[in-house]
This record gives C-alpha cells, structure tokens and sequence, in this order.
C-alpha cells in the first residue's frame, strides 16, 4: 500500500466524519426544535405574542438553512476535512477560527440592524 493511497483513504475517513457530525448536529437542532416548539405552545397557546416569535424564529431558521444546512456543507466538508490531515492542522485553526468569527460578526451585526430597525419602527 502506498503512502498516497494511505493518505487519500485518512481523507476520505476524515469527510466521511465531518459529514456525519454535521448530520448529528442538524439532527439534533430539530430534536431541539420540536421541543421548542411543544413547550412553546403548552406554555404559551395562540396569541399575539407567541406569532411575533414564531415570524422572528422563522427568519432564524430560514438563515440557518441556506447558510448551514445546504451550500456551506457541501463546499466545506471535504476542504475541512483534508485540511485537517496532520500536516495541516495549524493553518485548519487559523481557517476554521477565521470562519466562526465572520460567522459570529456576521449574525451580530444582522441582529443589531434587526433590533435598531424594530427601535426605530415601534417610535
């Protein structure tokens, strides 16, 4: 057996693991949601308040799913995972570490327009 064939099957292993821990989290995120959702309405009932949180949960997880769930999985998957090969691990920390704070910077100023343009509508 080859070293690059050992190589190329360590990849494979490696985005095959990637893509079932994003699978676990999505999974888990509608378990949670569901939950949500049954405590929500047992707590809750209809009413006005309940349907503003429902409209903003909406737009939250409508973000979630374009962002997360579709395109970014599959371009990230197998370039995460052979970046993580050992002999790339330092410049995996700086990529992964640069995209959860454009992630973060991202959401936080969409929540901060979000919440100023809610200030600013209600008087």
């Amino acid at each position: 057996m080859s070293t690059e064939h050992a190589t190329e099957r360590v990849a494979h292993r490696g985005i095959a693991a990637a893509a079932f821990l994003i699978m676990a989290g999505s999974l888990g995120s509608r378990v949670l949601g569901l939950v949500r959702e049954q405590l929500t309405s047992g707590l809750f009932g209809a009413g006005n308040e309940i349907a503003a949180f429902t409209v903003a949960d909406n737009v939250n997880t409508l973000l979630f799913d374009l962002m997360v769930s579709g395109m970014l999985e599959a371009a990230l998957v197998p370039v995460l995972a052979l970046w993580s090969l050992p002999h790339m691990r330092e410049e995996f920390r700086r990529i992964s570490g640069t995209l959860l704070m454009m992630v973060t910077i991202s959401l936080s100023t969409l929540a901060i327009f979000a919440s100023s343009s809610r200030q600013l509508s209600c008087g």
